[in-house]
């Protein structure tokens, strides 16, 4: 079997068995000649570098094609053991595409929100809380890592699922990381979930005038600072959301909130965002606000 070779089936056997692998320094000894293995680890700075991992498998992969394998990026990729630029692109682009379509479909919550607020006391930690109950990631990140390794991995089972699990690791480095966020991916939820805040108190209000029952109706306060009434703002959000009843039941909002985003929703309509952001609020206090 020939060094690369043999590296590639110890990673692949340890990702299978783990969903991770690492190789240390000493173990390439047993598979490259030391000689030409410290005078890599010289010429490529790596010297102190006792263990390879994933997060250091570029530098894996040019140690060996320093010692003589010049297509070793090529037989880790094949071997789903490495991901190139595109490939990380690539998964990164699926990811966002994942996660946007999930907070699209999602019809939001913002009386479960209110009760976490009151309960927590803090938009932080409340933001989490309604993040693991109503959009854990997890299940997202592996369904891309799936559909990578269903475009990348070939026909070999063996080969998908070690694509499978690079993918997966690389997906939640995104997570860890704060590349892709909730909350950049998907602005309009989050807006809304910041008016149920600032309702409550958790989050100081956009300005004096800009409480949120007057930007919901796009009225502020008069000339003398005065805010406007809770019935004025649900008349207000009534209209945003374009209710003619006085009392329109759950189903009646939850049904025009989504007729509405699905044309003002910023993937849909890039100049929609400010209209969304209305639509938040007004759906946020007509759920949630005084009768």
């Amino acid at each position: 079997m020939s060094t690369i070779s043999a590296i590639i089936t110890i990673l692949t056997e340890r990702l299978l068995r783990t969903g991770s692998w690492s190789i240390t320094a000493e173990e390439l000894e047993e598979h490259i000649n030391p000689v030409d293995l410290y005078r890599a680890v010289y010429q490529l700075g790596l010297i102190g570098r006792e263990v390879y991992t994933p997060e250091s498998s570029g530098e894996l992969v040019g140690l060996v094609e320093r010692v003589g394998a010049p297509d070793a990026e090529e037989q880790f990729r094949r071997a789903g053991l490495f991901l190139s630029h595109e490939d990380r692109i690539e998964l990164t682009d699926r990811l966002v595409r994942i996660v946007r379509h999930a907070t699209v479909v999602h019809l939001p919550e913002p009386e479960t929100f209110r009760a976490m607020v009151r309960q927590v006391r803090r938009y932080d930690l409340a933001e989490q809380l309604y993040r693991d109950t109503f959009l854990d990631l997890e299940p997202l990140l592996r369904r891309c890592a799936a559909g990578h390794a269903e475009v990348r991995g070939g026909t070999a089972p063996l080969d998908r699922t070690a694509h499978y699990h690079t993918a997966l690791w690389y997906a939640r480095t995104l997570v860890d990381r704060r590349i892709v966020t909730l909350p950049d991916v998907a602005p309009a939820l989050f807006d809304l979930l910041r008016a149920v805040a600032r309702q409550e108190g958790a989050l100081p209000p956009l300005s004096s005038a800009g409480k949120t029952a007057g930007r919901a109706g796009g009225r502020a306060g008069d000339e003398s600072g005065e805010a406007v009434t809770a019935a004025d703002g649900r008349r207000g959000a009534l209209g945003v959301l374009g209710i003619r009843s006085p009392r329109p039941g759950r189903a009646e909002i939850q049904r025009r909130y989504r007729e509405l985003m699905r044309r003002y929703h910023p993937d849909v309509n890039p100049e929609g965002l400010e209209m969304s952001k209305r639509i938040n609020a007004a759906y946020a206090l007509l759920l949630t606000g005084p009768e």
